[in-house]
């Protein structure tokens, strides 16, 4: 068996709003691997959901995946501006995805 850790969920915006979920796909996955765990989140858990793409530069380093997701996000924050600025964010990084996300967290503005 295998152990099952639950992070901690700690919310800094008070809002009773749920947080938008960024998912970052693992290495040679795009956003439509995605597409059932999206559904999912938002249907059931009634959370908005998007998967960041970064495919066309996947198998590159992950500073390149970097570059390419920092400027999807972007434009889902320029769609939704209100949501991002009133719910707040979860990056969920599955394999790959959670070094693209980690990198990206430690990028300066």
């Amino acid at each position: 068996k295998f152990p099952i850790y639950v992070p901690l969920q700690v919310s800094l915006i008070r809002s009773s709003a749920k947080p938008i979920v960024l998912i970052f796909p693992g290495f040679g996955h795009s956003p439509k691997t995605w597409k059932s765990f999206r559904s999912f989140l938002e249907d059931i858990k009634g959370r908005m959901a998007f998967a960041v793409d970064y495919s066309a530069v996947s198998t590159r380093p992950v500073s390149d995946m970097v570059v390419v997701a920092k400027k999807h996000i972007q434009q889902l924050v320029q769609q939704h501006p209100r949501d991002f600025a009133q719910r707040g964010v979860i990056l969920l990084g599955h394999s790959m995805g959670g070094l693209v996300a980690r990198e990206y967290l430690g990028q300066k503005e």
